[in-house]
């Protein structure tokens, strides 16, 4: 939408956009610092006691390449408009954990017993790794993840409301 009075995009005020993109920066960085943390620990405590030694170590590489992936398409998420924006930080996550599910299958982890909401809204989880929200990732990304979701929110209603739509 143009904004008849600035001839350019609608855009909520400046102190709320720049809000948002501090916010988002924050959140990038600190999934940066712990995703890949949270990740070996999860697969590692799938993983059976007296696992093959070179199975354990693909599925450590594995979440290596996982977390690499993970913090290049988050960061990108996070740096683009949120008008242009068509999927959120949480669903990069769960939807990166398919290999490491893999990787632990083929190590000889066992599946945990699952909540049947879980099996039916994240069918290919089997290991359940999919983080509920980023807290569960880390306690230091619980107000972050909060803050960006709402700025983005925020800043999502207010560039509709000044281009008046609704």
């Amino acid at each position: 939408m143009v904004n008849e009075q600035t001839e350019g995009p609608a855009f909520a005020a400046p102190d709320d956009e720049a809000k948002l993109v501090l916010l988002a920066a924050e959140l990038a960085v600190g999934i940066e610092t712990h995703f890949e943390v949270w990740l070996l620990a999860a697969a590692a405590s799938l993983l059976p006691a007296g696992s093959d030694p070179a199975a354990a170590k693909q599925v450590l590489e594995t979440v290596g390449e996982v977390a690499n992936r993970v913090v290049r398409e988050v960061s990108s998420l996070l740096s683009t408009d949120i008008d242009q924006q068509r999927a959120n930080p949480l669903a990069v996550v769960r939807a990166s954990l398919g290999p490491v599910g893999d990787a632990l299958a083929a190590a000889g982890a066992p599946a945990p017993v699952r909540d049947p909401f879980d099996k039916r809204i994240h069918p290919t989880d089997i290991y359940d790794l999919g983080p509920a929200s980023f807290g569960e990732i880390h306690p230091d990304l619980h107000l972050p993840g909060l803050l960006w979701g709402a700025a983005k929110a925020h800043v999502h209603l207010a560039r509709r409301a000044m281009a008046g739509q609704r």
